[in-house]
């Protein structure tokens, strides 16, 4: 009788026990900076100084993020796992995760800036009076006029237009992202 409740015993602990299941943990990898955030713990995770870390807080200097891209891990320690997550999203070529909204893209295909260029968009303008791409993308949002929309794209899929206000200089009013076929 011993014998069949430790038996029982151990096939139930078997069974109902946690360490029979792997634990997934949801992060948002952000491949343009290199960054993840910890869903489930709420926790920024990124290199510092040779050495990664988690912090509340982004890290410091970063100002835009960038598309995000959903990864699991069954592990805490999700860097182990960033030189895969690294080669794969490093082109740029994959469809992010982001809130789709349906609405027509408001700039011709032939006028969408190649990669690793900006541009800016005057929507009251014509195509043809709209002024040439640049190379130079932080100089055109530093000088950005009032109500100009700066295009750009950072990898061949994805087009950013940040929309700035007509009131404000140097405020950014909406950010779109879209996804280019």
């Amino acid at each position: 009788m011993k014998k069949i409740v430790f038996i029982i015993a151990i096939l139930l602990q078997c069974t109902f026990s946690n360490s029979a299941f792997a634990t997934l943990y949801k992060y948002y990898f952000y491949p343009e900076v290199n960054t993840y955030y910890d869903v489930s713990g709420k926790r920024w995770v990124f290199k510092q100084d040779d050495f990664w870390v988690r912090n509340v807080s982004m890290p410091e200097g970063i100002e835009r993020l960038g598309q995000r891209v959903t990864v699991w891990s069954d592990s805490k320690e999700i860097w182990y796992e960033n030189h895969i997550h690294v080669a794969k999203y490093e082109n740029g070529d994959y469809e992010p995760t982001w809130t789709r909204i349906k609405e027509t893209f408001p700039i011709p295909k032939e006028s969408v800036p190649n990669v690793g260029s900006c541009r800016y968009w005057f929507p009251e303008k014509k195509d043809n009076e709209q002024p040439a791409e640049s190379s130079n993308c932080d100089e055109l949002r530093n000088k950005a006029p009032l109500g100009v929309w700066v295009l750009s794209r950072t990898c061949k899929n994805i087009m950013k237009i940040e929309k700035y206000s007509s009131a404000a200089p140097g405020v950014v009013r909406q950010l779109r992202y879209y996804y280019i076929k």
